[in-house]
């Protein structure tokens, strides 16, 4: 007696009727022998005569292993419980183990494609937002792109198409969400691109400050250089003008003085200190002789003609008028205090032998 099953026909066949007709296995179609003690075999070729007679099965299952095509649409919840993805599914599916198809008595195998196919689709879905139903796809058919997927009950898929779409409410908000998102990326971007103006604007204003302080300091030090550098030459040429007055080289100081007449106010005060130095000495000398009483009337009057020619020499002449003759200047002049003549001449003091003719 057959059952309603369309997928799978069972039938209790007697040992008369399996050997005038043994059944055969086919391109779509599978069989399936339960035994005298219950066991479930399948065989891809007939029964034997003997295995007939020796080994009666006590039913026969014949199993459609015919691919079948499945369509239906359920909804998958998002990475957001609150939102979901309507899902379309086109798949095809075939029994490809007849065997445990028949143990599990295989009924209703749209039902076990559908709730295969629901398990794994709200497994991945809900790793993806709702605004990222695109990404969400592609990694559903990545998942079915190797074939076959088996399910349960003896069942496969073979093929299985997926696609999601959004109900016109979540299109509302998704599109609402992304315009916001967009807004803060902006405005984010203006932030940041002003906060790296400013930071340029002020490593440029850094920049500019530390050349200005570097160029000044590099100022002050060549002024100083400069200066320093003025300074030695004029040592170095006080140097020279004393050397060579000392010397008593007028033409040499004359000479280096025409290319050199910014010094000349320098030279000039350093020959009226060395003439200074000069005049002094020799007031000092005279002022000590007479004081000490060291000279005699003859001596007096050459050292008093001597120290009043330096006087004049010091009073009259520039430093390079070597020729001009001396003027002749009272020694009050000087400031040398001229010897009262009757100090000599007075008896009580020195006599005229006290004073030897040298």
């Amino acid at each position: 007696m057959a059952d309603a099953n369309p997928y799978i026909t069972r039938t209790e066949p007697t040992r008369g009727s399996l050997l005038k007709s043994r059944p055969v296995p086919g391109a779509d179609s599978a069989t399936v022998f339960l035994d005298k003690r219950g066991r479930l075999y399948g065989l891809d070729r007939p029964l034997t005569a003997g295995e007939v007679a020796w080994d009666t099965p006590r039913a026969v299952f014949e199993v459609n292993t015919a691919v079948h095509p499945i369509t239906f649409e359920l909804q998958v919840p998002a990475a957001e419980e609150a939102f979901s993805f309507n899902t379309k599914v086109v798949a095809h599916w075939r029994i490809i183990d007849p065997t445990a198809a028949v143990e599990s008595n295989l009924a209703n195998p749209d039902l076990v494609v559908k709730s295969g196919v629901e398990r794994r689709l709200r497994k991945i879905s809900r790793s993806f937002a709702i605004e990222d139903s695109a990404d969400a796809e592609n990694a559903i058919r990545a998942h079915f792109a190797h074939m076959p997927v088996h399910l349960v009950q003896g069942i496969a898929l073979v093929d299985c198409m997926v696609s999601l779409s959004l109900d016109g409410s979540t299109k509302k908000h998704v599109a609402g969400r992304t315009h916001a998102k967009r807004e803060r990326e902006s405005l984010k971007s203006k932030h940041e691109t002003a906060q790296l103006n400013t930071r340029l604007n002020m490593e440029q204003a850094s920049a500019q400050q530390l050349l200005e302080t570097q160029q000044a300091k590099f100022a002050q030090e060549m002024a100083a250089q400069a200066e320093k550098h003025k300074l030695e030459i004029e040592q170095m040429n006080m140097q020279f003008y004393a050397q060579a007055l000392s010397e008593g080289n007028l033409n040499l100081i004359a000479l280096r003085l025409s290319s050199n007449r910014d010094d000349v106010n320098e030279v000039i005060n350093l020959f009226m200190r060395q003439r200074e130095l000069d005049y002094e000495g020799a007031r000092g000398m005279l002022n000590s002789l007479l004081e000490n009483r060291l000279v005699n009337k003859r001596d007096v009057a050459d050292i008093m003609a001597r120290a009043t020619a330096v006087v004049a020499d010091h009073m009259t002449r520039a430093p390079f008028d070597m020729g001009r003759p001396a003027v002749a200047a009272a020694p009050e002049m000087a400031g040398i205090t001229a010897p009262n003549r009757n100090t000599y001449e007075d008896d009580s003091e020195f006599d005229d032998d006290d004073l030897d003719d040298d």
